[in-house]
């Protein structure tokens, strides 16, 4: 079985998703911000769902985080991003400051 990770899968876009990754055969990792109500009741609702969170703003969270993915499954093969802000560059020219910045673009 794949393993896909959500980053912001409580709700939303990233929730629809997790749904449509779980409904394909993935074992899914739902990740939220925090433990919130909504990450669990989505993680009640997908078979074979894992759930981990962090702010994707906190680089040292987010390496726990997913080594803690890698530990359980051993791999992660997909990764979605529906967490975070926009900034206007390509990603690939992005430094860790410009993702980490909490400020309107």
């Amino acid at each position: 079985m794949k393993t896909i990770l959500i980053a912001g899968s409580s709700r939303g876009i990233g929730k629809a998703v997790a749904s449509l990754a779980s409904n394909s055969g993935y074992q899914v990792i739902l990740h939220g911000k925090t433990e919130s109500d909504e990450l669990k009741k989505t993680a009640s609702e997908l078979p074979s769902s894992f759930t981990i969170s962090c702010d994707v703003a906190n680089k040292e969270a987010v390496i726990i985080e997913v080594n803690k993915v890698i530990e359980k499954f051993g791999k992660i093969d997909a990764l979605v991003n529906c967490a975070g802000i926009v900034r206007p560059k390509p990603f690939l020219e992005c430094e860790d400051q410009d993702l980490l910045q909490d400020k309107p673009y």
